[in-house]
């Protein structure tokens, strides 16, 4: 027998996190929208016999789909969604960039720069990124490299101060001047995030640049320090080269009213010239990844091959270079958001019970050395 297409309503049954799933039979829907669209016709055509209202409304209320849940037409990369439980995978369920932004706090722009431009910046950081370095870290005394290699290139708008990134000043990244193709990049980005969000006065003052060389090249869990960005920062991606996997997951307060064993979990194909908006939330509230793939899985692109390059903009604070302090062990402390301050919010509130408004400092394992105690 034929599998029949079928859509879940993400909003009501992940986003607020209704027990019950409706399920649309889209061959089903198709029938009944054609239908609707029928009874709509003969109302119109003073030649046709007058639908009655009641007819009208069956038509309606037998796919209810057509009136509460409005089909999306889904991109040729589609993100995926699904709720994942303790010793459960879930269900991936694929989403429009539209459902995505009701999920998460994130906004997905296709084709965000022009062409010519997107391919003028990859060709330059193909080149120069063959001078970017690994980072390192030590827990408990042993070393750790992280797999793919990273710059930072700062803005004549940051002034001296943006080049604390927050990872504290002994990690290990170059610094690189940014050309005026990376200029005019910013300069665009900061366009697309004033254009949705007007009252919002954010300008990049810094790029930190990632080249993963190939499916093995990798950042795990985590959100962003808060050091210099300061609390609920708006970052943007933008990924160049070939197509990997950007992930985002929902982190869950120990003392929220929701169910702790379970999470949302957004994975999202980044081709060629795509920029992710995160929003204020999404670095206090959720985590994000790039994982591992095999190489096989990876879309590979016509110039970079395997290669792919990302740039997240970012805004520093340097007013917030005051608050900064050491750890006891003498390295720099990082800034992170507090879990367990839970915001108060309306029932239905996919937010409900996230952390909100309290931080604290913790030892930042970035670097290499020790600092004097000063």
């Amino acid at each position: 027998m034929k599998r029949k297409a079928r859509q879940v309503p993400i909003l009501q049954a992940l986003a607020c996190g209704a027990a019950a799933r409706q399920v649309v039979d889209l061959e089903e829907a198709s029938k009944e929208e054609s239908h609707a669209k029928s009874l709509s016709a003969d109302a119109e055509d003073p030649s046709r016999e007058k639908a009655t209202p009641e007819q009208i409304a069956n038509a309606a209320t037998s796919c209810p789909a057509l009136v509460s849940w409005p089909l999306h037409r889904l991109p040729a990369q589609p993100a995926t969604v699904r709720t994942v439980r303790v010793g459960e995978t879930g269900r991936a369920v694929s989403v429009s960039d539209q459902e995505l932004a009701a999920i998460a706090p994130v906004q997905l722009i296709r084709h965000a720069l022009p062409h010519e431009l997107a391919d003028q910046l990859l060709d330059s950081l193909l080149q120069e990124s063959d001078s970017w370095k690994a980072s390192s870290w030590i827990v408990h005394g042993n070393q750790f490299t992280t797999p793919r290699t990273s710059a930072i290139y700062e803005f004549a708008a940051g002034g001296p101060s943006s080049s604390e990134d927050g990872f504290g000043k002994e990690e290990s990244r170059t610094r690189c001047e940014p050309s005026a193709t990376l200029d005019r990049a910013a300069d665009l980005v900061q366009n697309l995030v004033r254009e949705r969000r007007p009252f919002a006065n954010w300008a990049p003052t810094l790029a930190l640049g990632n080249r993963y060389e190939n499916g093995r090249a990798c950042v795990g869990w985590h959100s962003d320090f808060l050091n210099s960005l300061g609390p609920r920062p708006i970052i943007v991606g933008l990924s160049l080269g070939s197509c990997r996997r950007f992930c985002l997951r929902r982190s869950t307060a120990p003392d929220s009213p929701r169910d702790a064993s379970k999470t949302i979990v957004a994975s999202i194909p980044m081709p060629h010239n795509t920029v992710v908006i995160m929003w204020d939330d999404c670095q206090e509230e959720w985590q994000h990844s790039v994982p591992r793939q095999a190489d096989s899985t990876v879309e590979k692109h016509a110039v970079a091959g395997l290669v792919r390059l990302s740039l997240t903009f970012r805004m520093s604070r340097p007013e917030l270079a005051q608050h900064r302090k050491s750890c006891h062990c003498g390295r720099p402390s990082a800034l992170k958001s507090k879990e367990g301050a839970t915001r108060e919010s309306q029932a239905g509130d996919f937010n409900e019970g996230m952390p909100t408004g309290r931080y604290y400092l913790a030892c930042c394992p970035m670097g290499t050395s020790k600092q004097s105690h000063g």
